[in-house]
């Protein structure tokens, strides 16, 4: 699998995990916006960026999503003036759930997005981040395919500790749904984590 189809890979996946299961409670509006970005509906995604008023007066769960529909975006804007304002939209709301709510991963991991479209690609700060979001969270059902997309593009760059949660996450997305094995076993293909991920999967049958 070559660096620029995991690229778009992760790109797509970011798309369908930006908002946590707890968030999903919080009510019929962060609902809506999950299903606007997950269907991605122009006409309902461009109605929720017009309307989303000053970042102090929507609610934190909604405030993430939104985040992640400016990031999208500021990723298909032409325009370097777009992109940038798009981006300063994202962090205006992001700054807003992160002064109102202890940090989280869904807040880290749009923080490394907003980056990768910012700067073009990863940097120090980028790679700090997923680490971060590893220790507040090891296992993400919506968001792991992600964190494994990035993190198999970047591989070289991650710290030993950042690398090994990476395969226990693999690990673990694949036994809690079989229907993952596929998807986990392309975007690892003819990566270092390939045989490891393999032989860790075959323990479990012995």
């Amino acid at each position: 699998m070559s660096v620029q189809l995991k690229a778009a890979c992760l790109a797509l996946v970011s798309l369908a995990a930006i908002i946590s299961a707890r968030d999903l409670v919080a009510g019929r509006r962060v609902a809506a916006v999950r299903a606007v970005t997950e269907r991605s509906i122009p006409v309902g995604r461009d109605w929720l960026l017009a309307t989303g008023g000053a970042p102090e007066a929507i609610t934190p769960p909604e405030a993430v999503a939104r985040a992640a529909l400016w990031i999208d975006q500021a990723m298909q804007a032409t325009a370097t003036a777009e992109r940038v304002r798009a981006l300063n939209q994202a962090d205006a709301l992001l700054t807003r759930v992160r002064t109102s709510r202890p940090a989280t991963p869904d807040v880290t991991l749009l923080r490394m997005r907003s980056d990768l479209v910012r700067f073009g690609g990863p940097r120090a700060s980028t790679f700090a981040a997923l680490a971060q979001s590893y220790r507040q969270a090891g296992f993400l059902r919506q968001q792991g395919l992600w964190r494994l997309a990035f993190a198999v593009t970047y591989w070289p760059s991650l710290s030993a500790a950042t690398q090994q949660a990476v395969i226990e996450e693999a690990i673990w997305l694949v036994r809690l749904d079989g229907r993952l094995r596929p998807v986990v076993d392309q975007l690892v293909a003819g990566t270092p984590l390939a045989v490891t991920i393999q032989l860790r999967l075959l323990e479990r049958l012995r």
